[in-house]
């Protein structure tokens, strides 16, 4: 796994201190990443008693529970005590993703709107496999992402699993015969946030 960015045009550089060269061979014999986004995204990052976010590529490396930031095959850890939050740019048309971490633990709020609030917490576990070819013993590991939604309203949070029999238990008749309205397949979290927004017009 190497990635080679250029912050040049960013503000990385001014917080990015102990920079190390990213390491190929850091999860040596597990596959799978265990970082929440696929490639380090930008991102605007807040840090506690600075009035301006810093422009930055980062990724959360939901396995170790660090922020890193990455800058020219480089990348750095940032406290996470350090951080206030962190915004992500979804495009013109949705929120911001926002970023909030507490006892190494990312809270993500995909969706805030009148009556409802979407929250994610990710996490990643190393799943193991046995193989047993003939006179020996292969344990094969890879990184798992598991994801943790729930939604929040006047009545309190529930978890809620993104698909349509999970949907419907949590947001009920109204919110099932929306989605069929929507053709929506609800089979992932931008189809929920959809289906949310109509909900809360």
């Amino acid at each position: 796994m190497i990635w080679s960015f250029s912050l040049s045009s960013l503000s990385a550089q001014t917080i990015i201190m102990n920079k190390q060269p990213i390491d190929a061979n850091r999860y040596k014999g597990i596959t799978g990443i265990p970082y929440y986004f696929e490639q380090p995204i930008a991102a605007k990052l807040f840090l506690i008693g600075k009035p301006e976010p810093f422009k930055v590529l980062l990724n959360l490396n939901l396995y170790e529970g660090e922020v890193e930031v990455f800058e020219d095959g480089q990348y750095a850890v940032i406290e996470n005590k350090k951080i206030e939050s962190i915004e992500i740019d979804q495009g013109e048309d949705n929120d911001p993703l926002t970023v909030k971490i507490t006892k190494d633990k990312f809270f993500l709020t995909h969706y805030v709107g009148v009556k409802y609030k979407l929250t994610e917490i990710p996490r990643v576990i190393i799943e193991e496999r046995e193989h047993r070819p003939p006179g020996e013993i292969i344990i094969k590991k890879r990184f798992v992402k598991k994801e943790s939604f729930s939604i929040a309203n006047e009545s309190g949070t529930r978890p809620i699993d993104i698909s349509k029999k999970g949907i419907a238990k949590v947001l009920g008749k109204e919110a099932e015969k929306m989605a069929k309205k929507q053709k929506n397949k609800l089979k992932k979290v931008g189809d929920l946030i959809q289906l949310l927004e109509e909900l809360d017009k």
